[in-house]
């Protein structure tokens, strides 16, 4: 028996699409989507693919986004690909010749809407250490306001949640990994069965196996490091207890 030379092969946007009406029943095995099917496949997987962004932050579409700051300006525009920013930033002075590895760093910590709103010196200058991401503000591209203002030429990077890639040409292959496959494949299967008017048994079938794959893939999805819980319980002593 010969083990394949092979590994990681990727389904193209079509591939999912066609697997996905024959799962449903629509094409049979041997079958393959006609051309309104399969532009009704791609369009709903294109969907499909950005409600994920509502369903937690994935390692994959999270990376590092180095922001260039102007003195004097306090609030900047994100690429539109950038849906929110996750945690802290880190600033590093102007004087560094390489951002890639700054000999030094000070953090610029996430604030609320709230507290932007109550701070009481807005013409404050200095090195950044607050900033707010404004996800309310007009158009498809994050706003980050920054307090103090900047006082001069530095940078901040941040941690940025991005859109995945799109999926409206079939040839192309889909912005996660293999494991996540099998949900695009049911949950799809599911959406087209609903939009066919498929018998309720089939449809509900359908939705139950791709929620089961659903967390099968989003456990694997996230950041694998150790997480510890902070419990605070009031007691005589007022004891904190961490696990």
């Amino acid at each position: 028996m010969t083990i394949s030379s092979t590994v990681g092969t990727n389904m193209t946007v079509d591939d999912v699409v066609k697997r996905a009406f024959q799962t449903a029943g629509i094409v049979t095995l041997g079958g393959t989507p006609n051309t309104e099917q399969t532009d009704f496949g791609r369009a709903t997987l294109h969907t499909q693919m950005q409600s994920l962004m509502a369903k937690g932050i994935f390692a994959r579409w999270v990376d590092f986004y180095d922001l260039t700051l102007t003195a004097d300006d306090y609030t900047y525009s994100m690429p539109t690909s950038v849906v929110d920013i996750v945690g802290n930033g880190q600033y590093i002075d102007a004087s560094e010749t390489d951002t890639t590895k700054a000999s030094a760093e000070t953090m610029v910590k996430q604030m609320d809407r709230e507290r932007w709103h109550v701070l009481s010196a807005q013409d404050s200058t200095g090195r950044p250490y607050l900033f707010f991401a404004d996800r309310a503000v007009d158009g498809d591209q994050l706003e980050v306001k920054l307090w103090p203002i900047p006082d001069e030429a530095g940078t901040i990077r941040f941690q940025v949640h991005s859109l995945p890639s799109d999926t409206l040409t079939g040839e192309v292959t889909i912005d996660l990994r293999e494991y996540w496959m099998q949900y695009l494949i049911w949950d799809l299967a599911h959406q087209i069965a609903v939009a066919s008017s498929l018998p309720e048994e089939r449809c509900s079938y359908l939705r139950k196996v791709s929620k089961e794959k659903e967390i099968d893939a989003r456990s694997y999805g996230n950041q694998k490091v150790d997480n510890r819980l902070v419990l605070n319980h009031p007691t005589n002593a007022n004891t904190i207890r961490r696990f």
